[in-house]
């Protein structure tokens, strides 16, 4: 069970990476038609993700190695789930379909991730 479940983390740790990869390129293209604060600067996205995709590499490269829970595949898809504060921004419906699709492209698999890594976490030494 514990293999599955490691298996399972690394697909939704490479399905958030493309998510990322995606949604990033997205936000950087259209960021002028965004109807965000005008006080935030363009550079801030891919810097955001220049700062995120380095600590999800190491983090799944210490789990590939260790396979158990590390605190660097938590931040790293805790910080892919921050894409879900474009809807504070402004609510769902107000985004074309395709923002919607990069953001939720990004944020299900990191939220799964997540899951899986705090149940590893909490239940591994009382499984197989």
């Amino acid at each position: 069970m514990i293999k599955a479940i490691h298996d399972r983390i690394q697909i939704l740790f490479f399905a958030t990476f493309i998510g990322s990869i995606i949604h990033f390129t997205d936000n950087y293209v259209n960021f002028d038609t965004y109807l965000m604060d005008s006080t935030t600067p363009i550079w801030v996205v891919p810097l955001y993700w220049l700062i995120m995709t380095p600590i999800g590499f190491y983090g799944w490269f210490v789990f590939k190695k260790l396979t158990h829970f590390n605190w660097y595949l938590i931040v790293y898809g805790c910080m892919a789930m921050f894409s879900f504060g474009h809807y504070f921004v402004q609510p769902m419906w107000d985004w074309d379909w395709f923002s919607n699709f990069t953001i939720l492209c990004e944020t299900i698999p990191a939220t799964g991730m997540n899951m899986l890594l705090v149940y590893l976490r909490m239940f591994s030494a009382f499984r197989d």
